[in-house]
């Protein structure tokens, strides 16, 4: 690989871990008994009472959502990263260069439209299951 493209690979990795949030899962779980424990507790409600009475959907919206914003963002970063360096290659590339760039914007565009499609029907889904429960 040329020098330059392993700094434009370099320069996007750390523009993209500047936006990950890398903090540290906390576990409540000090001790495998009390894991242990816990399920045994889960399974002895189970029959008293519904199972979907221990799933909190307030919390798993929650977490679909912050899910959801994470990949749109590193989308977006990426989408545009992607665009700037073909937009850069096609002005100062040579005929043989710009040829290249622009059968490279075919797979971007699907691209783009798989992840953000994905995406809105994502969204579309949640919003229409908490409507329902």
């Amino acid at each position: 690989m040329k020098k330059s493209a392993i700094i434009k690979i370099i320069t996007i990795v750390l523009i993209i871990s500047t936006f990950i949030n890398f903090t540290p899962t906390i576990s409540n779980a000090s001790m495998l008994g009390e894991v242990i424990q816990s399920g045994k507790d889960f399974l002895g409600t189970e029959s008293s009472q519904d199972i979907t009475q221990n799933i909190d959907g307030v919390q798993i919206m929650n977490v679909s959502y912050s899910i959801y914003n994470v990949v749109l963002v590193l989308g977006i970063i990426v989408a545009v990263a992607t665009i700037f360096i073909l937009g850069i290659k096609f002005m100062t590339g040579s005929v043989e260069e710009k040829v290249q760039v622009k059968e490279m914007l075919i797979p971007f565009i699907i691209g783009c439209v798989v992840i953000f499609g994905a995406l809105g029907i994502w969204r579309f889904v949640i919003s229409v299951a908490t409507k329902i429960t």
